[in-house]
This record gives structure tokens, C-alpha cells and sequence, in this order.
């Protein structure tokens, strides 16, 4: 089954939806952030509101690294 494209305006420039290679884990938080409910990722909202977002931020708002 091929993968589902987001409707998320920020996913081209978006670090964690471009991550090659990633883990079963990290492909769940995918479809439910980036797919199912862009709105609810933290890179989302920081995207929305202008702040700067790290390339550790995950969309569960935790910092990776």
C-alpha cells in the first residue's frame, strides 16, 4: 500500500516528515501528526505561530537528541 500524502502546508519543509529511513515507531507518529492530524504536531504549531523549530523537536513536542 503506497504511503498517504499529507495535507500539511508545512511538509516540505518539515525535518521529522522528510526523515528517510524512518522506524515502524516514527512512521505511526507520521500518519497520526502529519496525515490524520497536522494541527495537533508541535512543529506545526510552532511553524503557525512564527517560532523557531529545532531539528530535534518531534511532533509529540518532545525534543530529540
Amino acid at each position: 500500500m503506497p504511503e498517504q500524502e499529507s495535507d500539511c502546508e508545512y511538509r516540505a519543509t518539515c525535518h521529522f516528515y522528510n526523515v528517510k529511513n524512518m522506524t515502524p515507531a516514527n512512521k505511526r507518529l507520521k500518519e497520526h501528526y502529519c496525515i490524520e492530524w497536522p494541527k495537533k504536531c508541535a512543529i506545526y504549531q510552532a511553524k503557525a505561530t512564527g517560532k523557531p523549530v529545532s531539528i530535534t523537536l518531534w511532533p509529540t513536542g518532545k525534543l530529540i537528541g
